[in-house]
This record gives structure tokens, C-alpha cells and sequence, in this order.
């Protein structure tokens, strides 16, 4: 079964996109949470 690369390759970027995001707003909320710790 031959799927279209074009639509798998830009499913990949999205889903990569939306890893980075969820990344960056964990980080961004343990940088608050040791600000206020401190």
C-alpha cells in the first residue's frame, strides 16, 4: 500500500511542530514554578 509521501512528510512536520510546542510550554512552566520557589 503506496501512500503519498508529500501527505506523510507534512503529517510528520505537524506532528513534530506540535512535540516542539508541548515542549516548549513544559519548560517554559517549570522556569515559572522555580522562579517562584525561589
Amino acid at each position: 500500500m503506496f501512500v503519498n509521501q508529500q501527505k506523510v512528510r507534512s503529517f510528520f512536520t505537524a506532528l513534530f511542530t506540535c512535540y516542539l510546542i508541548l515542549l516548549n510550554q513544559m519548560a517554559t512552566q517549570i522556569a515559572k514554578s522555580g522562579q517562584n520557589d525561589t
